[in-house]
């Protein structure tokens, strides 16, 4: 992704998101549900201060997220390589936290929180970093970072293209759960979610064991 894109679309929504909640907190009643069960109903109530902060709290981490990526390259010259690859998950998180807290001012305001369109988003994320796990070369910032990755280049590549299809396929399970279930099932496949991520993970783990012993010319990343 081109630098000048990236910056302007984490601008915007780091700066969109500031004055959107900023605006929200200012209008909220003095008690707003702040926390909801799992149907959508407030299960705590707490003062608009409390309520506006938690808003405003979102687009700050999007802000130290973003610092983060941008020094990096300039803190390690492997990482500047990458810069493509940074610039794009730092574009797709920011736009993440910006449904997220839309997602959480409309919950205060209504006093009912709809599951499913962070649902939406999330999966969205997950799909976009999928596909781009299988093209990141070898390095020590992103991808599936185990010691047997780092230690052979095919073990790495493996690795890489079979996590893509694990985050697509649990992107597509949150999208086409949120668009055609209920919030009552569709939570369900949420949940299901980090039972799924460690199972692959130990996949993933098995994978790159496998592949790090089929080579014996290995070439780690240094």
């Amino acid at each position: 992704m081109n630098r000048a894109i990236a910056n302007t679309v984490t601008f915007a929504g780091i700066v969109w998101g500031f004055a959107f909640g900023l605006s929200v907190a200012l209008h909220l009643p003095a008690r707003v549900g702040i926390r909801f069960r799992f149907d959508g109903t407030p299960e705590r109530y707490g003062t608009a201060l409390e309520a506006g902060l938690a808003l405003l709290l979102l687009p700050a981490v999007a802000l130290l997220v973003n610092l983060l990526f941008v020094l990096l390259p300039r803190l390690d010259a492997k990482a500047a390589q990458q810069s493509k690859v940074l610039d794009l998950i730092r574009v797709a998180t920011t736009l993440l936290v910006v449904v997220v807290q839309f997602a959480a001012a409309q919950a205060m305001q209504a006093q009912r929180f709809d599951l499913r369109l962070v649902m939406i988003a999330l999966g969205v994320f997950l799909i976009v970093i999928g596909n781009l796990m299988p093209k990141i070369p070898p390095n020590r910032f992103a991808g599936v970072r185990l010691p047997y990755t780092y230690a052979s280049r095919q073990a790495w590549w493996a690795a890489n293209r079979a996590g893509g299809w694990l985050l697509v396929i649990l992107g597509a399970l949150l999208v086409l759960s949120a668009a055609v279930l209920p919030q009552s099932a569709a939570l369900y496949a949420l949940l299901a979610v980090p039972i799924v991520s460690t199972a692959g993970l130990v996949r993933l783990t098995l994978l790159a064991k496998r592949e790090w012993q089929r080579n014996p010319e290995r070439q780690p990343l240094g």
